[in-house]
């Protein structure tokens, strides 16, 4: 095995090189002549992580196709049917108001653990809640404590249209009267 100065050349005798001269360290004359054991290596290490990993594979796409589906959620529904009559929606943590369409409050769109830990209180979240004034608000039926003044207001000045998957989806009155002409 020799270099010629300062340029790269053939490795070993008889290898191809592409047009700069440089050995081309990877071709199927390579692959199926001289260094099987390295091809046989890679195709074992393929196959075995498709029958180790395919098993999980489908179990999670199974999974994933037995979950219930976005178009079939009353919850989706009722709030698309009052799209056009809202701005903003309350929720913490719920997808619901993207697949609607819909706005969520900037401030509540992302509440992670460690804001909450930090210091968030309910005051602060209804004090936000109140100056946006959503049309809608989707609540946890679990009763969250950061929830307490929200869902105080909601009773008083909302009507709860819709329950699904420990969710409570509740519209502003005011969007709720119809306009007579």
């Amino acid at each position: 095995m020799t270099r010629s100065a300062g340029r790269p050349g053939p490795q070993q005798p008889g290898m191809k090189t592409c047009a700069k001269n440089f050995p081309i360290t990877w071709s199927f004359q390579r692959a199926l002549g001289r260094d099987v054991p390295a091809l046989s290596v890679s195709v074992a290490l393929g196959v075995l992580l498709i029958f180790s990993g395919g098993s999980r594979l489908t179990s999670e796409v199974r999974l994933v196709r037995g979950l219930p589906s976005v178009s079939g959620s009353a919850l989706v529904k009722a709030m698309m049917q009052r799209a056009d009559r809202t701005s903003w929606v309350y929720t913490i943590g719920d997808m619901y108001p993207f697949h609607a369409g819909l706005k969520v409050i900037p401030e509540l769109a992302v509440v992670p653990a460690k804001r909450v830990w930090s210091g968030l209180t309910a005051e602060q979240v209804l004090e936000i809640v109140k100056k946006y004034r959503p049309e809608q608000m989707i609540l946890s039926a679990r009763r969250l404590p950061l929830e307490e003044g929200v869902r105080q207001l909601a009773e008083a000045e909302y009507e709860l249209v819709c329950e699904e998957r420990e969710r409570e989806l509740y519209v502003a009155k005011w969007v709720l009267v119809k306009v007579v002409n």
